[in-house]
């Protein structure tokens, strides 16, 4: 799985050093403690971890196609910082919870597939998909994270994973703010799209349920 790769021994190395120094130091080393675990347990928890993998590619995936929207429409550059700095974070995610899913066991027997999960293309206007992606899976997506990440964090009693669930929550609960902040501009700086967030009512009422039904 690519996303486990460090760069050790690559000249972009000092890329991914500049990235991972965005992590807390207690992340240095993901080993959960598997004394006294039960091979269920262990499978579970693996399958768990590796799910989160994709989780927080798609998330990498659809950020990257919202930098590409807000590029076209000649965004403000704090939208476009803010959406470079959300991707990375994303890709970070994804590589530290690969890391700590492979510390239950060999993933060889896991098929985790990153493959088609990019936005749906469902409208021409680069502003409103933007808009709509802001609010689907910043504003509603991480928000109800939250709540879900915030009851796996005290369900655990495993260090390395409340230490992996900490760092997801920080950061999940700055992008939350930041989706907001995303969408105040975006409706500010384009007046246009302020009649066109009316429409989306029923499909971010749809997104709640189908959000809260899968964590459960």
């Amino acid at each position: 799985m690519r996303i486990l790769d460090d760069g050790t021994g690559t000249p972009l190395a000092r890329f991914v050093r500049d990235l991972d120094a965005h992590t807390a130091p207690t992340l240095s080393t993901l080993r959960p403690d598997l004394d006294g675990a039960s091979a269920e347990d262990i499978d579970a928890a693996q399958l768990g971890w590796a799910s989160r993998i994709v989780d927080e590619y798609r998330s990498a995936v659809r950020f990257t196609s919202l930098l590409a929207d807000l590029t076209a429409i000649d965004a403000p550059y704090p939208m476009l910082a803010t959406v470079h700095r959300l991707i990375g974070d994303e890709l970070r995610h994804a590589h530290l919870c690969g890391r700590l899913a492979a510390g239950f066991g060999p993933l060889d027997g896991l098929v985790v597939e990153l493959d088609g999960l990019g936005w749906p293309r469902t409208r021409d206007d680069a502003a409103e998909r933007a808009l709509e992606l802001v609010v689907r899976e910043l504003v509603i997506g991480e928000g109800e994270s939250l709540a879900c990440m915030r009851a796996y964090r005290h369900a655990t009693t495993d260090p390395a994973c409340r230490a992996l669930f900490d760092h997801l929550l920080e950061d999940e609960a700055r992008h939350f703010t930041a989706g907001r902040h995303l969408e105040a501009m975006l409706r500010a700086t384009y007046p246009r799209l302020v009649p066109f967030d009316d429409s989306l009512e029923d499909v971010l009422l749809e997104d709640v349920r189908a959000i809260r039904a899968q964590h459960r």
